[in-house]
């Protein structure tokens, strides 16, 4: 045991008071019950007990106040004339409740123990007497502050006065015998205190202790030097400053909210009777709730490889899947635990080709899309989880009852043309049953230790009736020898809490539950009525549990045969209980893919990785960073610095894919992108072999384009001199403007005289554009690459319709927008392949942020995709969370389609580091139980000393006491004259007379007059104990 400064005890006429424990319980809706626990404890003397002096035996009064108002106790603790006055009054006064106990109720409420050693080192030891006493409380003295303290004081009644009080009322008749008050909190914002102090001598001074002794005496706070012992702090008296450390309040129990709590916990338990039965009388009630039209599966989102494979996300909230299927589903507080009543054996998926695009499914409320052809596809497996071709992306963004599963396609690679859907099985069990199984078999495990640790400490025999404690050798031995008395309390709250969820706890603190169920187990502060309390309660919900088990394991849940749904259905096993089936769960996406032509394509992220067998694309946070600063530097007009520049939230293509060349954006000339242009106006013509004539000679390509635009050009055979001489007349010219419009390309400045109509003769024509080969002979392909065939072929790209830009807000927040606003010599018409893979091909990039909420919570099948922006990116990378993103198409920002417009790779990607797992998470373990084992150690729940007990640990209210100079004191004509010379020793010996002592005065360590502890303020010998 720690040892306690004697000094505490010694030189007394009153034995020192302190409060053991208070229990706090409803009595009704109007009143609270107190149960105090009351040790008085004196120096014990050789062959005599304290008690037998019959100055004391026959005088001795405890008067115990108990105080609504904070305020009124800090004036009852600093005004000794006001409170001896409320001792003395039998009156009832406002804010006060009092109770007093005289010797012949200490004789009938109290127990007499053996001696208690409290200093091994001085060899002192006290007697104690325990006083128990009950109390009622009106709730509305508390209802205002909800505050209750309790201030004890002994004190030395008048012999023979027959009173309440036992003394006088008579005027003048203050100054009777009075030991020390102590005080304790009771109640603080309507709930007991979470903790206690325990407080150590810092140094030795004479009359208080040597450093290192437990202080229980009163105390003090000084501004500058802390805590001190002492009511006051005087500067010309030493006293020493203490050692402060914080421990779980172990003296009040406050078990109001316990019957709260066992109310709500029944009233839960009664929510789990009505489902049982329910599941009684309705054997379909697991099928009827899986195929009504509510989805669990997220719309699936595509994205083509680089080698024309297709990876896709889909996700599944599992969470609401169990909560309709699972048999105890009803007992799991949420969605995240609710993900682990089941456990997915298996997710494939499957694909059929299909004739169009299917129209929306029955989920929508649209009428499904019927079609023999469409029906009877043959289906084409494409990957599963089970052999990891299929795998779920850990996303700590989103919720983790929603499983994101990313697969890769290969096959539909090496496909023609045509539409094609997806298809999942989801092949689940139900593992609800072991959830509550393994919570039985847990709590038993630990109620059964428990059991063990009860019955250890009923036999250990050292259980002291007189203290109503165990002996500190006792609280050694069961503390080092089990730990039983804190996990029964963990277990008990956290399978509570994981089966019955907040429903359980509502309105009533855990925090406060767990402190006050472990002061009723913990050997420093238990009684063995408590423990045995605490061990019926975990019994009671074990026989709860066990019942459970049994009454479900003979309910069948097997129905009737599913109804048929055409997009999402369930086919299931037996469920008995005991032996389950899987079940599986269909869904078909409604959204098709369409192949793309391989090899044709616009790469917005080159260099991106890619697995080799499954799972997304992606570039790490350093990669995307230099992929935007790339970004940056091809749009040289940029305004970089604008806050309005979304740089994250746009690309525009670093490279243009053909099956024979790869285009880099920088060398997107007018040359570069004929063999596109070809490719892309062909393709708009059904069976036009052009489409697929991959021939690069740029005067094949040429050809191929004037003859889309039904062009020909063919040479002169002779010169057009010789041609004009031929005409007997000057030909008749007309003005091209005339004809094509002042604005066309085909009007030519300064070309259209010619000289030999005026001079016929001359043979040849002024300023003519007249071919001249060099090293060539063949005229009619190099006649391909005049001028005119350019502008010719540039207006094709256009179909001949005159460019603008129309629609430049489509790309604002863009770089590419910057740029447009800034440069203002750009040409649309100019070179129209740069100018569209500049400003007319910018992909818009998202992320994917959640789900949207409905009536029932998250809605998986109404996914949030926001667009990208700085923010986001530095808070992703910040956290180092990986993001799922896609690239959306923007509109045209000209008035004219895109003649280069080709589909995207790898549209759907990861920023960050992805990671993946190929089995379904497992369960999670007992968070709850964790949580509440890892408070032990806290301040408010557990922490204390072995080998101290409780009733020295102090309130945190002592600190209402002055730290005012007693010199202040020392005004007071009542403390004036309470303090006579060898006023102690007169008040122990001579009060036999039955006369009041006017000279009497307080019995306490108090320094109010600058004596110390062993003079005149403490009295020994003959009128002592």
């Amino acid at each position: 045991m720690a040892d306690i400064s004697s000094a505490l005890f010694d030189n007394r006429v009153l034995p020192v008071v302190l409060l053991q424990k208070g229990i706090i319980r409803n009595v009704d809706a109007s009143k609270i019950s107190l149960n105090m626990q009351v040790l008085l404890k004196a120096p014990k003397v050789a062959n005599k007990k304290w008690y037998d002096n019959k100055s004391i035996r026959n005088r001795l009064r405890v008067c115990i106040c108990l105080v609504y108002s904070r305020r009124l106790t800090k004036q009852l603790l600093n005004n000794e004339h006001q409170m001896r006055a409320l001792i003395r009054s039998a009156r009832s006064a406002p804010g006060v409740k009092r109770i007093y106990a005289s010797l012949d109720q200490l004789e009938k409420n109290s127990e007499i123990t053996n001696s208690e050693a409290i200093n091994l080192a001085a060899s002192k030891s006290v007697d104690n007497v325990r006083l128990a006493v009950r109390t009622e409380i009106d709730k509305r003295f508390i209802s205002k502050n909800g505050y209750v303290s309790c201030l004890i004081t002994p004190y030395l009644a008048e012999e023979g006065l027959l009173t309440v009080t036992g003394l006088s009322e008579e005027k003048g008749t203050l100054m009777f015998p009075m030991g020390d008050t102590i005080i304790e909190n009771i109640l603080q914002n309507n709930n007991s205190p979470r903790t206690s102090m325990v407080f150590t001598l810092k140094e030795t001074i004479s009359g208080y202790g040597n450093a290192g002794e437990v202080w229980a005496g009163p105390i003090h706070y000084h501004k500058s030097r802390g805590y001190m012992a002492g009511y006051r702090h005087n500067p010309n008296m030493p006293h020493p400053t203490l050692n402060a450390e914080q421990v779980a309040c172990k003296k009040i129990i406050d078990l109001r909210q316990q019957k709260e709590f066992i109310a709500q916990l029944k009233k839960a338990e009664s929510e789990i009777d009505k489902l049982t039965k329910q599941y009684k009388t309705e054997s379909n009630v697991f099928e009827s709730a899986l195929s009504k039209h509510k989805s669990y599966f997220s719309p699936i989102t595509y994205g083509r490889a680089a080698d024309n494979s297709v990876n896709f996300h889909f996700a599944i909230d599992v969470g609401n899947i169990a909560k309709k299927s699972a048999k105890y589903s009803y007992m799991y507080s949420n969605k995240t635990d609710l993900a682990a009543a089941i456990k997915i054996y298996d997710v494939t998926v499957w694909r059929k080709r299909v004739l169009q695009h299917p129209v929306p499914n029955a989920l929508t409320g649209i009428p499904e899309f019927r079609d023999e052809q469409y029906a009877n596809e043959m289906e084409d497996y494409v990957c599963k989880l089970s052999d990891g071709t299929l795998q779920i992306l850990n996303t700590p963004n989103l919720p983790s009852y929603i499983y994101n599963f990313i697969g890769l396609d290969k096959e539909i690679a090496d496909f023609n043309a045509g539409l094609y859907q997806y298809k999942v099985y989801v092949t689940f069990m139900d593992e609800s049953v072991k959830k509550i199984s393994m919570a039985s078999k847990t709590l038993d495990l630990a109620a059964g230790a428990y059991s063990k640790y009860v019955r250890a400490a009923a036999n250990t025999r050292g259980f002291n009736f007189s203290t109503n404690t165990f002996d500190t050798s006792v609280v050694e031995y069961l503390y080092n020898s089990f730990t039983d008395w804190k996990n029964v309390v963990s277990t008990y709250l956290g399978t509570i809490a994981e089966l019955f969820g907040e429903e359980a706890f509502r309105g009533v603190s855990i925090e406060n539950l767990q402190r006050n169920l472990l002061s009723m187990t913990d050997p420093r502060s238990a009684t063995l009525g408590t423990m045995r309390e605490v061990e019926g309660l975990v019994q009671r919900l074990s026989n709860r549990l066990e019942r459970e088990l049994n009454i479900n394991a003979s309910i069948g849940r097997s129905g009737p045969a599913y109804k048929r749904s055409h997009h999402t259905r369930t086919q299931d096993g037996s469920r008995d209980g005991k032996s389950p089936t899987p079940s599986i769960l269909r869904h078909e996406f409604s959204l098709a893919y369409e192949t793309q032509t391989r090899n044709f394509g616009l790469d917005y992220i080159s260099g991106m990785s890619s697995p080799e067998n499954t799972g997304l694309p992606a570039v790490s946070f350093a990669q995307w960073n230099a992929r935007i600063s790339s970004e940056a530097s091809y749009y040289n007009n940029a305004s970089k610095n604008n806050t309005t520049v979304n740089s994250n939230g746009y690309l525009s293509p670093q490279e243009v894919i053909t099956p024979d060349i790869t285009i880099p954006r920088e060398q997107a000339t007018f040359e570069a992108g004929l063999p596109l242009l070809r490719n892309r106006l062909a393709s708009r013509i059904p069976g036009n072999a052009m489409a697929s004539n991959y021939d690069q000679r740029n005067e094949t390509i040429r050809l191929d384009l004037l003859s889309l635009a039904n062009v020909s050009v063919t040479p002169l055979r002779k010169p057009i001199g010789e041609v004009l001489e031929e005409k007997t007349s000057c030909l008749s010219l007309l003005d091209s403007k005339e004809i094509f419009g002042k604005d066309s390309k085909f009007v030519f400045e300064d070309r259209s005289s010619l000289a030999g109509c005026t001079n016929p003769g001359t043979g040849s024509v002024v300023g003519n554009d007249e071919i001249k080969i060099i090293g060539r002979t063949d005229r009619e392909e190099q006649i391909l690459n005049v001028e005119l065939v350019d502008n010719i072929i540039n207006e094709l790209s256009t179909g001949f319709k005159q460019e603008a830009i129309s629609v430049p807000e489509n790309i604002a927040g863009s770089l590419a927008a910057s740029d447009l606003a800034n440069n203002t010599n750009i040409s649309v018409t100019a070179d129209t392949f740069d100018f569209n893979i500049r400003y007319n091909s910018s992909m818009i990039i998202e992320y994917l942020s959640g789900y949207a909420s409905g009536d029932n919570g998250i809605q998986v099948n109404a996914e949030v995709w926001n667009q990208l922006n700085n923010n986001i990116m530095r808070q992703s990378q910040n956290s180092n969370t990986p993001l799922i993103c896609r690239m959306r198409t923007t509109t045209n920002v000209v008035n004219i389609d895109n003649p280069y417009e080709l589909a995207a790779y790898n549209e759907l990607f990861i920023i960050g580091v992805p990671s993946y797992t190929l089995l379904a998470p497992p369960p999670p373990p007992s968070t709850y139980i964790a949580a509440l084992d890892s408070r032990m150690s806290d301040a408010s729940i557990n922490k204390g000393m072995i080998n101290l007990p409780i009733e020295y640990t102090l309130s945190e209210e002592n600190i209402l006491n002055s730290s005012t100079s007693t010199s202040a004191m020392a005004t007071s004509p009542v403390q004036r004259s309470s303090r006579p010379n060898g006023s102690p020793r007169m008040a122990a010996s001579n009060t036999g007379n039955g006369s009041r002592q006017r000279g009497a005065t307080r019995v306490s360590t108090r320094r109010t007059t600058g004596r110390g502890r062993s003079g005149g303020s403490g009295g020994s010998g003959g009128g002592g104990y």
